[in-house]
């Protein structure tokens, strides 16, 4: 993993705000600091205004209510993203009213909202990407019983069923949780800004999941130098009920022995044999799109993120800056 080019504060502010135009979202101000790419430790909060305010008078960059594009896209992009907050707000609580019914699981440590939805940005249509954490050791237990869960309450994508359905495509333990280990490059940007929007929405309490979360990934400040995680509104947080821990315990009680390490069992080869009889799938390819193992289930088939970061280097080239490290 190599870290990104040193940029100037300017074109700093030009490449993450190219990055977002790509998917038709303005940033505020604080948000466009948050996602400066590095090298921009250092800078003041003085020299970061008044760059910004330069490139505003110079015409570079627009600025409409508080929020900052690139000219001539910034109207349309901000009816776009106002339009696609009031559609994430009922996802968010889809999300919410799910992530409850999730909450007894044994051994489940963290369920984390990620991708459009993060930054308010689901479209309509869109599904609900989440990162469900579970204990090392039983994360196919966990994954058996949470498809079950939701597969039962309606509202798990699958086939044709897409809306406002729970997107079961990612899960770790909770000894696998650092996503460096997911890089398609040495300096992915883009991806290291997909990692920076990950929202966690549940932490099951005892376990200091997110805390260990967060170190894991610390390395985001070498690419994002004043990021920080992405809150969640108090209102849709799942907060780990008396009665789910209570319920959780007793069966993690019950699995955390021989009986556990049966079911465990039994349910890894079920789900591995399911997984593995999809001959079309990548699953059968050495890479990190697709991955199963114990402690990493991950099922990228269709990983855009290569024409995405294709996408936006061909833009800031055209704007005169070089996106990829000079090192390679």
């Amino acid at each position: 993993m190599r870290m990104p080019r040193p940029f100037a504060v300017a074109d700093a502010m030009l490449v993450t705000l190219q990055y977002f135009a790509l998917r038709h979202c303005p940033l505020t101000e604080s948000e466009l600091l948050q996602f400066l790419p590095a090298d921009c430790s250092s800078v003041a909060r003085e020299s970061f205004d008044g760059a910004l305010d330069a490139l505003v008078r110079k015409g570079a960059i627009e600025s409409t209510n508080g929020f900052y594009g690139l000219p001539g896209a910034l109207p349309q992009d901000l009816k776009y993203r106002a339009d696609l907050y009031c559609a994430s707000l009922t996802k968010w609580r889809i999300a919410h009213q799910s992530i409850v019914k999730l909450s007894w699981i044994p051994f489940l440590r963290m369920v984390a909202v990620t991708n459009t939805l993060a930054l308010n940005m689901a479209e309509d249509s869109s599904d609900i990407d989440v990162l469900v954490v579970g204990s090392s050791g039983r994360l196919w237990t966990v994954r058996w019983l949470v498809t079950a869960v939701l597969q039962l309450s309606g509202r798990r994508r699958h086939g044709h069923h897409i809306k406002n359905r729970i997107c079961l495509s990612f899960y770790l333990s909770d000894q696998a949780l650092n996503f460096g280990q997911f890089f398609h490059s040495n300096n992915d940007l883009h991806y290291a800004y997909w990692v920076g929007m990950i929202v966690p929405m549940f932490v099951a309490n005892g376990h200091q999941t997110q805390e260990k979360f967060f170190q894991e990934n610390s390395w985001i400040n070498e690419f994002f130098p004043q990021h920080h995680w992405i809150g969640i509104a108090p209102v849709f947080e799942v907060r780990d009920a008396s009665w789910a821990m209570r319920t959780r315990s007793t069966f993690e009680w019950f699995l955390r022995g021989r009986l556990g390490n049966v079911f465990e069992t039994a349910v890894r080869w079920i789900q591995r044999k399911k997984i593995y009889s999809h001959q079309e799938s990548r699953v059968h390819q050495k890479g990190v799109d697709v991955v199963v193992t114990d402690d990493v289930l991950k099922f990228h088939e269709s990983d855009s993120r290569a024409e995405h970061r294709k996408q936006w280097r061909e833009q800031c080239r055209f704007h005169g800056i070089e996106v990829d490290n000079t090192g390679g």
